[in-house]
């Protein structure tokens, strides 16, 4: 009997650790190259060195991204939302936090120069959504 209950509360345990991880990770939201036609470079958060973008790749909050000259280049976010950048264009992501337990999604984006065009898709479900863009002048 001793032996049973060591055995459920050791599942109990690992059911709210795996929760806890998971919890966790749905928080950090991701943006994804999904479309590159030409030069781009990315500087991860913390990282001295740009190193070239390429499709399919992962940015997380915090990575500047800089598309150089006859480029274009769309990231899509985990909500669906997407980001077009136009040539000689720099960002930083700024922001992408989910929280599951509240409902909300909220992204901030820097825009330093360039052209972009962005397609927010709309919170469905009660949920509450927000996009900021930061810029350095008045649009």
């Amino acid at each position: 009997m001793k032996k049973i209950a060591i055995a459920l509360v050791a599942c109990i345990a690992l059911v709210f650790a795996v929760r806890a991880a998971h919890a966790e990770e749905a928080k950090k939201s991701k943006a994804v190259v999904s479309f590159l036609k030409g030069s781009a470079v990315v500087q991860k958060k913390g990282a001295a060195d740009k190193i070239p973008a390429a499709l399919g790749m992962a940015l997380e909050e915090g990575d500047r991204v800089e598309a150089k000259e006859n480029t274009r280049l769309e990231l899509k976010l985990d909500d669906g939302s997407i980001i077009r950048m136009g040539e000689n264009s720099v960002m930083v992501i700024q922001g992408m936090k989910e929280d599951p337990a509240t409902q909300t999604q909220d992204t901030n984006v820097k825009i330093f120069m360039g052209k972009m065009w962005l397609n927010v898709k709309k919170a469905v479900g009660g949920r509450r959504a927000e996009f900021r863009v930061e810029t350095p002048t008045v649009l």
